[in-house]
């Protein structure tokens, strides 16, 4: 169900004013991070100009853009909002969290998608745009089924092979990745992807300079991984989990048992709180936060949607793909 639900693309309508917006984005800054997005938006307002202007004049209409790790919960937290609040659309739109935050800089989306923290540079980049934590997620390296994990894997080595490609994973003697002849690297400015490379101390996730391929969105990369044998990459927890054609690779420190799946979204909230309980599967770098930005401060409507989205009535759609709601975080690392 929710493997579908990410492959899910929104077509609710969008305003002749966004659509302008998009047009002035592509014509004047040429934002590449905000392509996926435009693509769909275009769709949209073809569709819109056909209907002959059919969403009423008085209808509220927000734009949320970004992270493809957030996309799936929001989606719902969308749908919901609108069910009690009938005055108002919204149109979800995923294409990366690079894109998230363009296409709110550029004025093209309401609030954007970030999986990943909001941190000083970030700040100094765009110091009119303000986030709002909504949950914390989990990245996780990801290997195809058909190799066989048994043993936990080093930050160490993870890092190597990510850096340099398959051709040292023969090196890699005291590991299970020996056999990796496909490593698969993010194309997209990606939350997943700066997190995880923060993690293992990769300071160049995207390059591919190395024999590494690069995919566009975790959906992508879980796909490619699962159609490659000994192929290894990273994902968002929950395209891991609801993919059994996926081994989730161990962190050093895990104490559980190797069953698939590994990793729980308990495990996940953990780490998020600091508890030491074991199996302590996530240690904490290997979580981020979940965000929302917006240009400047909010109006009136876009926070009350940002809060209801934070809210604990709607915990449950981040609970149900294996990230934790901020509702139920009390001390996040």
């Amino acid at each position: 169900m929710y493997a579908n639900m990410k492959r899910m693309n929104n077509e609710m309508a969008v305003s002749p004013i966004v659509a302008t917006l998009v047009l002035i984005v592509v014509a004047v800054i040429g934002a590449v991070a905000v392509g996926t997005i435009m693509g769909t938006f275009s769709s949209s307002v073809s569709k819109q100009a056909n209907a002959g202007q059919a969403a009423s004049a008085s209808q509220t209409q927000l734009t949320v853009a970004g992270s493809t790790t957030i996309y799936p919960a929001m989606v719902n937290v969308a749908s919901d909002y609108m069910t009690n609040n009938p005055g108002i659309k919204i149109s979800v739109q995923q294409g990366g969290s690079g894109a998230g935050v363009s296409a709110v800089n550029a004025g093209v989306a309401d609030i954007g998608m970030f999986s990943q923290p909001w941190d000083t540079t970030m700040q100094a980049n765009y110091p009119n745009i303000k986030a709002f934590q909504v949950g914390v997620g989990a990245v996780v390296p990801i290997v195809d089924a058909g190799t066989a994990i048994t043993k936990n894997i080093s930050v160490a080595d993870l890092a190597n092979i990510f850096e340099n490609g398959p051709s040292v994973a023969g090196s890699l003697t005291d590991t299970d990745l020996a056999g990796i002849t496909q490593v698969y690297v993010r194309s997209d400015v990606s939350g997943t992807a700066d997190s995880f490379a923060t993690y293992i101390g990769d300071s160049n996730i995207y390059d591919t300079t190395h024999g590494q391929t690069g995919e566009n969105g975790n959906g992508a990369m879980a796909s490619a991984v699962s159609g490659h044998a000994h192929s290894i990459g990273f994902t968002d927890l929950d395209y891991a989990l609801s993919n059994s054609a996926l081994h989730v690779v161990p962190y050093v420190g895990y104490t559980g048992s190797y069953t698939q799946p590994i990793y729980t979204r308990a495990d996940e909230q953990n780490a998020a709180n600091g508890v030491s309980d074991a199996p302590a599967n996530f240690p904490a770098h290997a979580t981020r936060p979940l965000n929302l930005l917006t240009q400047g401060t909010p109006t009136s409507i876009v926070e009350n949607f940002m809060q209801y989205a934070a809210s604990p009535g709607e915990a449950s759609r981040f609970t149900a793909i294996n990230l934790t709601p901020i509702s139920a975080i009390s001390n996040v690392d």
